[in-house]
């Protein structure tokens, strides 16, 4: 090959890769996309709002494209249809500027100009005596690119979604703890298993009155 042909050659390959970023560019790449934590923790409500100071309470997802620029308004959907056999959320979420979509048991939100969106999602379990609902089953969509992988874990304090965080919810919990460890709907921290650190976190909501009600109305 002569040098001519080795430098459009080269041109030319510059330009094929030149093409894949410009073409990716602002489309989120999961590798490059971040979460605060592998759980999302349902919360109550205190004084009509979503309990952001329940602990744990928060989850922060941060959107980035290929080349691991945040992006502005993208679109952040928690799809739940998969966590619905002993776990539901209120149809309405009034944390920041969250939206409900009831009929496809998605919650959604945009990104702010880092890339970031917070969630706090009012919800809470049916209080069955063996949830069945798999492991990382909430699904986590930006822009309509699977992010999550094969998704986040989905607990919640109000355990048996009536009343707030109270004594049945307590009793619930205890039962997961020392019976059924590996339940996810009591493994707040995220870690695989109920224990310590999970009644550390319910204590702290139950005995430090946080989460006080219950969502007020639930989607079906």
């Amino acid at each position: 090959m002569t040098r001519l042909a080795r430098k459009a050659a080269l041109l030319a390959a510059c330009g094929i890769f030149l093409g894949v970023a410009v073409a990716t560019a602002g489309v989120p790449s999961p590798g490059n996309c971040s979460f605060s934590k592998n759980i999302i923790d349902l919360v109550g409500q205190t004084a009509g709002t979503p309990d952001a100071l329940s602990p744990n309470a928060a989850l922060t997802i941060t959107v980035r494209d290929v080349g691991n620029n945040p992006i502005n308004n993208s679109t952040v959907v928690i799809d739940l249809s998969a966590d619905l056999s002993d776990t539901r959320f209120g149809s309405s979420q009034a944390y920041g500027t969250t939206f409900v979509n009831c009929g496809n048991h998605q919650i959604y939100a945009t990104t702010n100009a880092s890339g970031q969106v917070t969630f706090v999602v009012v919800g809470g379990g049916l209080g069955s005596a063996a949830p069945s609902h798999p492991a990382n089953g909430a699904k986590v969509y930006a822009d309509g690119v699977l992010i999550s992988g094969a998704g986040l874990k989905v607990a919640s304090y109000d355990e048996d979604g009536g009343g707030g965080v109270g004594g049945s919810d307590l009793s619930i919990f205890a039962n997961d703890l020392f019976n059924h460890p590996s339940y996810e709907r009591s493994d707040f921290d995220g870690s695989g298993a109920v224990g310590g650190a999970d009644l550390s976190l319910f204590s702290n909501t139950l005995f430090g009155g946080r989460s006080t009600a219950s969502a007020s109305t639930y989607c079906p």
